[in-house]
């Protein structure tokens, strides 16, 4: 009997890792609702996110938005599509908005497909990350990025 409860636990400890672990797994694409807003390849989306590109060939500037700070999809974003923690993120950016050379993106207040939508909508320029689960009805990719390849 105690090494059934031993299993048991065990089973879910498992699978308890393994939910705490489906966001860095999951697979973010980059969407926008502007139809006229041009494919971003990969290396032109890190640079956006890092704060070194700012605007698009034939396009112009555009606005990125991030999940809520401390949301499971923003620190497993950056760690998988930029290799970087949080705190080097947000450190980058610090230093990027104390020399004058840019500003972080805008958080969302919440951490849903509504309020991403709604974001965009009022950003026609706006660039956003999201799970592949959670791409709202409408809404354009702009980069599918694949996840879990060593970068």
């Amino acid at each position: 009997m105690t090494h059934c409860g031993a299993t048991g636990a065990h089973w879910l400890l498992l699978w308890l890792a393994m939910l705490v672990a489906w966001p860095a797994r999951a697979g973010y694409v980059l969407i926008t609702l502007n139809d006229s807003m041009p494919a971003i390849s990969e290396s032109k989306a890190r640079m956006l996110y890092l704060g070194k590109l700012k605007s698009l060939d034939s396009f112009g500037r555009v606005e990125l938005v991030d999940f809520p700070e401390g949301s499971v999809h923003k620190q497993a974003f950056y760690q998988s599509f930029l290799n970087k923690s949080l705190p080097q993120i947000n450190s980058r950016w610090a230093q990027l908005a104390f020399s004058g050379k840019g500003k972080p993106p805008e958080s969302l207040v919440e951490a849903s497909e509504q309020a991403v939508l709604a974001w965009l909508a009022h950003h026609p320029r706006g660039i956003a990350y999201v799970p592949r689960s959670m791409v709202p009805r409408g809404a354009r990719i702009l980069l599918d990025i694949e996840q879990g390849v060593d970068r």
